[in-house]
């Protein structure tokens, strides 16, 4: 019987709760799936992965809810899904929200990571926005895989602000 590293696994807890501290980091998107939110509203699940600096590997988890009520959620949505790929041909195409996570499986972009509330005593960290990262990194291809250098789409045809 094998013996179990409890070190290694109390670390491994101890940085899964520990908050990301405020910032921009580079991350890549690792799964993105859509669901219907508690409240009945569409949502995207996303699980992005940091890919450099001292946080590199750490998984980072938000939700993207379409709220069609508020103006103020609606901007946050739109320049977050166009963050991360989304451009405004493909809203134009009437591009249905169970859609949307193929588009940004694999992508990479600037995250910028803001405090949140606590929760249950824990100090938590939330993606406010999602930005291109710039020319110099190499996007998944619309046919899978990682496609030439470039920006994001969305940012190349004048896409909505990337900041807030």
């Amino acid at each position: 019987m094998a013996s179990t590293n409890w070190k290694d696994l109390q670390k491994t807890a101890k940085e899964a709760t520990e908050a990301i501290p405020p910032g921009d980091y580079l991350v890549q998107v690792e799964s993105a799936e859509y669901a219907e939110a508690s409240t009945g509203k569409d949502m995207i699940k996303l699980k992005v992965r940091i890919l450099e600096g001292a946080y590199k590997g750490r998984p980072i988890f938000t939700n993207l809810v379409l709220a069609p009520e508020s103006g103020f959620a609606l901007n946050l949505f739109f320049a977050r899904i166009m963050g991360l790929g989304v451009t405004q041909s493909h809203l134009d195409d009437e591009i249905s929200v169970q859609a949307m996570p193929e588009i940004m499986k694999d992508r990479i972009a600037m995250a910028k990571v803001e405090k949140d509330k606590p929760y249950q005593g824990q100090e938590r960290t939330q993606i406010t926005t999602f930005t291109d990262p710039g020319a110099d990194v190499m996007q998944p291809s619309s046919a899978g895989g990682i496609g030439g250098l470039g920006s994001n789409d969305a940012f190349a045809s004048g896409g909505l602000g990337s900041e807030f």
